[in-house]
């Protein structure tokens, strides 16, 4: 609590002597009868040449180059971060565009990798199904042909059909290839 006390002294202090210098100020500012008017020069000059006047002008102007220069210099350290930031949301905003663009294409690779996983199960599925099929169909074919060695009259019965469904589809054929020949006799005409 001892350096409390003596820290809140010591801004007692300061508040006082900065009220006394800017009553000082003040008095200062009510003895120049036009400064409103007047063009300012800023030199010590056109002011009256009491050593208090002279004393409180040195210190404010040490203080106004001492706030002027670190307000330069907090300006300075803003526009290097506003710099720093936004060279840093550039090269993240580029890099997430680009990594999303990257996701985005793994995404199709591993959508169209899933298509022909299940594409070759499906064929895996059908080979297994033809597989267990095969003997039922080897079955059948030795079935048909023992019927057809057993009744030799039925095999002789299906080649003349087939002979005569041949003979027919070239007449028919023929008839069709005349029927259009006429056709573009009469129309050439």
């Amino acid at each position: 609590m001892a350096t409390y006390d003596s820290l809140r002294r010591q801004l007692r202090m300061l508040e006082s002597s900065l009220d006394a210098k800017l009553t000082t100020y003040s008095k200062l500012a009510s003895s120049i009868p036009h400064a409103g008017r007047e063009q300012h020069t800023g030199r010590a000059q056109r002011f009256p040449r009491s050593p208090t006047a002279q004393g409180v002008l040195q210190d404010y102007t040490r203080d106004f180059r001492c706030t002027a220069q670190n307000v330069r210099t907090v300006l300075e350290q803003a526009n290097l971060l506003s710099n720093v930031r936004g060279r840093i949301e550039s090269y993240t905003t580029a890099r997430s565009s680009t990594t999303d663009a990257l996701l985005n294409e793994r995404g199709h690779i591993d959508s169209s990798n899933r298509m022909a996983d299940e594409l070759l199960q499906c064929a895996r599925d059908t080979r297994a199904e033809f597989r267990t099929q095969s003997p039922q169909l080897g079955s059948v074919q030795t079935c048909i042909t023992s019927v057809l060695n057993s009744v030799p009259r039925t095999n002789n019965l299906l080649g003349m059909i087939q002979t005569r469904r041949w003979r027919d589809a070239v007449v028919l054929g023929a008839l069709i290839a005349v029927l259009i020949i006429v056709l573009w006799h009469y129309m050439g005409r």
